[in-house]
């Protein structure tokens, strides 16, 4: 009997281990990155989309009001349409963070354009009108409206983060992407514990991940431990149409209100109104 409860004893104690060493192996999964790619016109991520690039283009706006005052050759036709046409151009992301604290759950947005910043851009203009060296000008992210659920992301020095730019096919330089700064901006909070570890990732952009994006959506995954999702508009669907025929409308409007005084008002879409960028 003694012999009998030893063994008993012996097996319980094995499948108890067992059943630890599967717990462990189910506590960290594989970490995966989604893609879903999105056509649809009336998609909500086309207003979210919308939505951030109208913050970036009203802190233009912003900025132009008062740094033209000091040079006004930033509004002169041919130096804007200059800066028009590139704008228009960059890529939109827009990364969703949704975390635990106090017992509920907060979501912060990181808002992100690629390329250069906006008063660079500028001062690149103008310094190839006058045939000088580049004027440093105001910073056009001042004017932007960061609150406790919106962030304007920004491209933080390469020694500052864990997430580089990779070597592409393509041969071009994505250390100024939109997804690349969104990420690297979320990653110094995470750091910082400005936010909580172990949230919920949901992306937006305005284009198809490239290759060096994806590794980093990857390296991000694995780094912290959490999973996302990443939609994306691509350039001949509907749902970038539609998304692209309101970014012109928010430009019309910078275009024909960059010299005078008057209020502008963002566009309508499917965002609650207490989301939507309030500009004075």
């Amino acid at each position: 009997m003694t012999r009998h409860r030893s063994h008993i004893a012996h097996l319980a104690r094995h499948t108890l281990l067992l059943l630890a060493m599967a717990g462990m192996s189910a506590v960290a999964p594989a970490q995966e990155v989604e893609y879903v790619p999105v056509d649809d016109a009336d998609s909500a991520i086309v207003a979210e989309l919308s939505d951030t690039f109208t913050r970036y283009a009203y802190s233009v706006d912003r900025w132009l009001k008062l740094e033209s005052q000091k040079e006004p050759y930033l509004t002169q036709r041919n130096v804007f349409s200059s800066f028009e046409s590139g704008f228009k151009r960059a890529t939109v992301a827009r990364l969703e963070y949704t975390f635990t604290i106090e017992g509920g759950t907060e979501t912060r947005v990181y808002h992100a354009m690629s390329g250069v910043e906006p008063d660079e851009a500028f001062a690149r203009l103008l310094s190839a009108k006058d045939g000088l060296s580049p004027k440093p000008l105001s910073p056009v992210a001042d004017q932007f409206r960061d609150t406790r659920w919106d962030v304007r992301a920004s491209g933080l020095d390469e020694s500052e983060s864990e997430l580089h730019a990779a070597e592409t096919a393509d041969g071009l330089d994505h250390s100024a992407d939109a997804e690349l700064k969104a990420f690297r901006t979320l990653e110094r909070e995470l750091k910082e514990a400005k936010v909580a570890a172990g949230g919920q990732l949901r992306v937006r952009v305005s284009k198809i991940p490239c290759e060096s994006c994806r590794k980093v959506f990857a390296r991000f995954a694995d780094r912290f431990g959490m999973s996302a999702e990443i939609a994306y508009t691509e350039e001949g669907s509907e749902a970038y149409a539609a998304f692209d025929e309101r970014r012109k409308a928010v430009f019309r409007r910078v275009r024909n209100n960059r010299t005078g005084v008057r209020p502008l008002r963002p566009l309508e879409g499917n965002l609650p109104p207490e989301r939507l960028p309030v500009c004075e």
